[in-house]
């Protein structure tokens, strides 16, 4: 089948992520590795950092327009945006903090225990409510990469949940799926710098290649 523009634009950037060390194996959504990968005995920070790093505010304001059906686009990607944005950061706050808190780091197996339950309770709330979005056609590849981070957090909750309740952590698990998290966000990335170079809105990246600022048409 012959690639589009897109496409292959698309694909191109797949490639280069996969030179600078993430590898899919199978399908879209198997399991992800970093190169160089270190087993480690206890959760590593370096696996979480990137994750810690790719939340930015991403939207900005270009002008006004009498061009109203190219602005009514642009609006609907930038209220998509801004409600995901808003449930990403939830998630990614209980997260980290949960993360950090592994036992006997800084708490008590009961007090992590008390945590985990409240934050899983909150997220499967907040992952229902951000189903709800409207989704513009353009994003829909980038919605999914979003609601497998909201499952796959939802997933790490309920693993880390069952291995304070059994005092066994299975670290190798838990990096894994953190970093499956990471690779989602960055792939995430890729789709959205492809959906909104059709939609002939600018943005700015930073040095990590994360967007940081959108443009975009108003009223």
């Amino acid at each position: 089948m012959k690639l589009n523009k897109t496409q292959k634009n698309f694909r191109a950037q797949m490639e280069q992520l996969k030179r600078e060390g993430y590898y899919p194996e199978d399908e879209i959504y198997s399991t992800v590795r970093k190169r160089n990968f270190i087993t480690r005995k206890t959760v590593g920070v370096s696996s979480f950092l990137l994750f810690i790093l790719l939340l930015y505010p991403i939207y900005g304001i270009l002008s006004t327009t009498d061009n109203y059906f190219t602005a009514g686009k642009h609006r609907g990607v930038i209220n998509y945006l801004e409600k995901s944005f808003k449930y990403e950061t939830q998630f990614h706050i209980a997260l980290n903090d949960v993360m950090n808190n592994i036992p006997p780091k800084t708490t008590s197996m009961n007090d992590f225990l008390l945590k985990v339950n409240q934050y899983e309770n909150d997220l499967k709330s907040a992952y229902e409510q951000s189903l709800k979005i409207k989704k513009p056609a353009v994003l829909e590849y980038y919605d999914q990469e979003f609601t497998y981070r909201c499952q796959h957090t939802l997933t790490l909750l309920y693993i880390l949940k069952t291995s304070a309740q059994t005092n066994n952590f299975n670290y190798d698990q838990i990096n894994m799926i953190v970093d499956e998290i990471n690779f989602s966000y960055t792939k995430g990335q890729i789709i959205l710098r492809t959906a909104l170079e059709q939609m002939d809105m600018n943005y700015s990246v930073d040095e990590t290649g994360v967007i940081t600022y959108i443009e975009y048409l108003r009223f």
